[in-house]
């Protein structure tokens, strides 16, 4: 189904065929009756051996009169500058042939006008009501699209000014940023950012890591990073007090605490 915009658009269209080939058929017509003048001319020519005519000066400027000769060799235009010499009688047959074929295209055309009266004929009966009243239809405007390109070119702006300052903003430092905001926006953004913090640091403990025990083989002394390892961990039993004295230098050299064993618990053993 098309539109009221659509069907006389179509409608315009139909008109100026109609146009053209009314021109064409006009151009046609005038073809067929110069070669029906030439028709009767070439069957008068055998008749008499001369012909007195107006005969043409250069380039159309004047005529003068004269006469035609040997009036049964006609010159006939093949077309692109060819010419050959026939009898009045074969130069009739040549003009017929031609006349035919323009009224063909006579004929055609006259068929195509007709074919397009009739559409636009049916496309007028489509805005007519029953009562004879004809729909009012609008032109179309211009102007809507002078508008329509004036409306996207300032989207357009719009656009680039958008990706021109989202560049900027990307290239920014964050106390750039700060400084360019609303000084509420900022008040809000820096409420949001210290309870964020806050949040994160309530719900997120930081959990005691589990204490590893010292494995150690037998032959060697034990080491400890606090005394509650000594206290309460099971440790193999000095085999010798050189053996103890000398952990208990190494504790002092590294200066992580000063513990004595053998004043804690006495004697040479472990727990």
């Amino acid at each position: 189904y098309l539109g009221t915009s659509a069907l006389q658009g179509n409608e315009t269209l139909v008109v100026e065929a109609i146009r053209t080939k009314e021109k064409q058929k006009d151009k046609m017509i005038e073809h067929l009756n110069e070669y029906s003048k030439l028709d009767e001319l070439l069957a008068t020519l055998p008749y008499k051996r001369k012909h007195h005519v107006m005969v043409p000066l250069a380039n159309g400027v004047g005529f003068m009169p004269g006469y035609i000769k040997n009036t049964n060799e006609i010159l006939v235009s093949l077309g692109e500058n060819y010419f050959v010499k026939r009898t009045s009688f074969q130069a009739r047959n040549v003009v017929k042939r031609r006349r035919e074929v323009f009224d063909t295209h006579v004929t055609n055309l006259m068929a195509e006008i007709e074919n397009l009266k009739s559409r636009l004929m049916v496309q007028n009966q489509i805005f007519e009501g029953g009562d004879g009243v004809r729909e009012i239809t609008e032109a179309w405007e211009e102007e809507e699209d002078d508008n329509e390109e004036e409306e996207g070119k300032e989207l357009g702006g719009l656009l680039t000014e958008g990706w021109r300052a989202t560049e900027k903003w990307v290239r920014m430092s964050d106390e750039e940023l700060m400084k360019e905001m609303n000084p509420e926006l900022r008040a809000m953004f820096l409420a949001e950012e210290s309870q964020d913090s806050t949040t994160t640091t309530t719900q997120q403990p930081q959990q005691p890591q589990p204490h590893q025990p010292h494995k150690h083989p037998a032959h060697q002394p034990p080491t400890f990073s606090n005394p509650s390892d000594f206290a309460t961990q099971n440790v193999t039993h000095f085999q010798q007090p050189q053996q103890l004295q000398q952990h208990q230098q190494q504790l002092k050299d590294t200066d992580s605490f000063d513990f004595n064993p053998l004043e804690e618990f006495g004697g040479g053993r472990g727990v």
